[in-house]
């Protein structure tokens, strides 16, 4: 859909059937029924003004007469590329989307970790603009790109750990999409006690990154590592939404 004040694309969904007069094409779209409940307010706001402004949304078809898993695709596309759009997030295989091309050399050429070293496996999720003052870092997270300095602040804390237990694993290595990113190793003698935002008691470590060597290509190397859903003994290696597990136990 475009805004017809200034010709913006503001949001892109994929219509069905062969109603292609522009009160049809317009209701299809705009209560897509994958949309989010933060998508649906901007859509709703922004075709709010253009009404009020007398006017009516613009709807460009971009392909047409195709079946629906290339309409899906070509949707992901769009949304990938296009910039300010009422989409929230990724649409539909969103797996296939756009990517960094090292990105993808990690998600298709790493091999799995099969090291017998010992370390703590932390899982990261997207970067997050998420100041901590107590641990001096300017967000967490994973992004592509991200700095070593940024990697190490979000790996550092704040967790939920048995510190009996992990006195015993002398590395911490960043997991993201299932893929190892760093390795560091601990500071025993550093962990100490932090408040997350629900103020409940969580640790954090410092440690010393490792950029080469054996430890670094056992647990990364030039592509990452995969980490294999399951252990040896059919357990998965991450428990149930658990952020971080023990290698190789």
């Amino acid at each position: 859909m475009i805004d017809p004040r200034n010709h913006e694309i503001f949001y892109v969904g994929k219509g069905s059937g062969e109603r292609y007069h522009h009160h049809a094409w317009e209701e299809q779209v705009w209560n897509q029924e994958a949309d989010d409940r933060a998508t649906r307010r901007r859509k709703l706001a922004r075709l709010a003004e253009i009404r009020a402004a007398g006017l009516t949304p613009i709807i460009d078809v971009v392909r047409h007469g195709v079946d629906e898993q290339t309409a899906l695709f070509v949707e992901t596309g769009l949304i990938d590329c296009l910039p300010r759009l009422c989409n929230a997030v990724q649409g539909h295989g969103a797996e296939n989307s756009r990517a960094r091309l090292d990105e993808l050399e990690r998600r298709y050429g790493a091999l799995e970790l099969a090291t017998s070293l010992r370390a703590i496996l932390i899982k990261l999720g997207p970067w997050q603009d998420v100041p901590n003052p107590d641990l001096g870092r300017r967000g967490h997270g994973y992004f592509p790109g991200i700095s070593e300095e940024d990697l190490y602040q979000s790996i550092r804390g704040i967790w939920h750990i048995n510190l009996n237990r992990v006195r015993a694993y002398p590395y911490a290595v960043a997991v993201h999409e299932g893929i190892t990113r760093g390795v560091w190793e601990i500071d025993h003698s550093s962990w100490r006690q932090f408040l997350d935002h629900n103020r409940n008691p969580r640790v954090g470590f410092e440690g010393e990154a490792i950029t080469s060597g054996d430890v670094f290509d056992a647990f990364v190397g030039p592509l990452g590592h995969r980490i294999p859903r399951l252990r040896a003994d059919g357990r998965h290696v991450f428990g149930n939404q658990a952020v971080t597990a023990y290698w190789p136990e």
